[in-house]
């Protein structure tokens, strides 16, 4: 994660950091599982923040919505792995889809 807070191009940062998750979790069952009930050790280890400083940088560069916040992201992303999950979908492509999709929802309005 901390490469990705340093990438000058915040929103493919963001897109590489969610699009390596949802991989890791297409293809390791119980990462997904740990994860999910895993907000204790996202705080201790500082992980929301730098998500969060991930995407104020893709804010102030006008790539992500100025209102989007990390829950938002968590909960896009929870959404859909759920549904995978339940699905036993595998495909990381399927998997990498629905980040873009997911993240794409972020992007500003023009």
């Amino acid at each position: 994660m901390t490469a990705a807070v340093e990438d000058p191009d915040a929103f493919q940062s963001l897109a590489d950091l969610v699009g390596d998750i949802a991989e890791r979790i297409a293809t390791d069952r119980l990462f997904g599982d740990v994860l999910a009930r895993a907000e204790q050790w996202r705080r201790e280890n500082g992980h929301t923040e730098k998500l969060a400083h991930i995407m104020a940088a893709a804010q102030a560069h006008g790539t992500i919505r100025p209102d989007a916040t990390p829950q938002d992201i968590q909960i896009m992303v929870g959404g859909f792995a759920r549904i995978l999950l339940e699905l036993d979908v595998r495909d990381v492509r399927v998997w990498r889809r629905y980040v873009h999709l997911a993240l794409n929802a972020l992007r500003p309005d023009h």
